[in-house]
């Protein structure tokens, strides 16, 4: 398991860009300039954290990793486990983001967004103790079904626009985590129906 230090940051402008979408570019300077402060590279020592789905921020001058996750509401509840196993509580907050520090002197850039039938969880941090609980929670994304209800997939021979979009981003790195027995019950657990049982099968 890897992170993704080459991308320089790529995947986290991405993301700002989809998230500000409606508003200028200036947002997007903002926003790098309050991580950088809240972040700084300079005169702190290198930071590496070897987590996969982590993505470094060093390229734009950030000394943090971005990890992003969507989340059906009921998974929030284990993002707030884990800030409150590692003593991480809320120094500020705007309607966008909320700020939280630890003892250590870690911190969190968080943000939500709600979107296809969930909550796009974007955690900014320097803590790889935060990213590691994280990841191994295996947080699940709303079923495919329930993102997406006016989807016919018996249809559908191929992934296309934002269903297309979803599949690569959220829903596949998380169904390529589970072995066949946590398939199994996911599926049972979410009342599959039989088209995406079988589109399933097909785009594994």
């Amino acid at each position: 398991m890897t992170s993704h230090p080459q991308l320089h940051g790529t995947g986290f402008l991405l993301l700002l860009k989809r998230l500000v979408s409606k508003r200028t570019f200036e947002d997007i300077d903002h926003q790098l300039e309050q991580l950088g402060t809240e972040f700084p590279l300079f005169d702190h020592p290198p930071l590496n954290i070897d987590q996969e789905g982590a993505e470094s921020l060093e390229g734009l001058g950030i000394r943090a990793y971005q990890f992003q996750v969507m989340s059906c509401h009921q998974g929030k509840m284990g993002l707030g486990a884990a800030l409150m196993k590692l003593g991480f509580t809320p120094v500020s907050s705007t309607p966008e983001q909320t700020l939280y520090r630890n003892e250590a002197g870690e911190k969190l850039m968080l943000r939500m967004q709600s979107e296809f039938g969930g909550v796009l969880l974007n955690l900014v941090t320097d803590s790889p103790a935060l990213l590691t609980s994280i990841h191994a929670q295996k947080i699940a994304p709303p079923a495919p079904w329930q993102a997406f209800p006016t989807v016919d997939v018996g249809c559908m021979d191929t992934l296309q626009g934002e269903l297309a979009f979803w599949w690569s981003q959220h829903w596949t790195p998380y169904w390529s985590r589970l072995d066949e027995n946590e398939r199994l019950q996911y599926l049972q657990l979410n009342n599959v129906p039989a088209a995406w049982k079988d589109f399933l099968s097909l785009h594994a």
